[in-house]
């Protein structure tokens, strides 16, 4: 399918199909190699380099110094293996991938860090994008449901229902608890950021509403009369 796609010419859709293959792909590693063929025909040698270094001796010294280049600008040395390369589990005693992992790629963040100050900043990483992603739904599921007990609230209160009270108190205790557990993962994502203030407030916030939750829960069969 994808060579077929880059016959007519539809390269970038080529890429996407090779790039949904790509980390399925074992050795030979057909898949990769034609990934970074159609790179290195596309004029990109950092993208050639990246598919291309899982065979020795495949890659040019100028692919392997644009990867390297890529490597050293996109985050920490334990991300290059992993998230980036998305190397197979078996790579052993590559000569080309030793020489970018070990000296292009770390030259390079040298070079970096000298000219910023700084090391580059650093990619979210899969444990930061999943604190967010709790974070957000557990905040945003919170406030709703909130928004939805005080309504509740609003319209059985009239009527002296304490079952119906009861039910409506439950929610909204639930509601503020997912709202402080949304905060605590939010504090998680922070401190993996090396945010530590906003981490300490949000950790901070969102375990004092989950304790005040949990009292609330203890006391409520009694306040409630049920």
């Amino acid at each position: 399918m994808a060579q077929d796609l880059v016959d007519r010419g539809q390269s970038r859709e080529a890429i996407r199909v090779l790039r949904r293959e790509v980390e399925m792909d074992e050795a030979p590693y057909d898949v990769r190699l034609m990934l970074a063929e159609l790179y290195r025909s596309l004029g990109c040698p950092d993208q050639a380099g990246r598919w291309g270094i899982v065979v020795k001796g495949w890659t040019t010294p100028i692919e392997r110094d644009r990867l390297g280049r890529l490597l050293g600008a996109s985050g920490p040395p334990q991300s290059w293996r992993g998230e980036l390369l998305a190397l197979p589990g078996s790579m052993r005693d590559n000569p080309d991938l030793i020489e970018v992992l070990e000296v292009i790629a770390p030259a390079h963040r040298e070079r970096f860090r000298a000219r910023l100050g700084h090391y580059p900043p650093e990619r979210p990483s899969k444990s930061v994008e999943t604190l967010e992603t709790v974070a957000g739904l557990g905040i945003l599921v919170g406030i709703v449901a909130l928004l939805l007990g005080g309504l509740g609230a609003f319209v059985v209160a009239p009527l002296s229902f304490e079952a119906s009270n009861y039910w409506v108190l439950l929610l909204g205790g639930i509601a503020a608890g997912l709202v402080g557990v949304g905060l605590i993962a939010l504090g998680g994502a922070f401190l993996l950021k090396k945010k530590l203030w906003q981490s300490v407030i949000a950790i901070a916030v969102g375990v004092a509403i989950v304790a005040v939750v949990a009292a609330g829960f203890a006391l409520l069969p009694a306040a409630s009369g049920v």
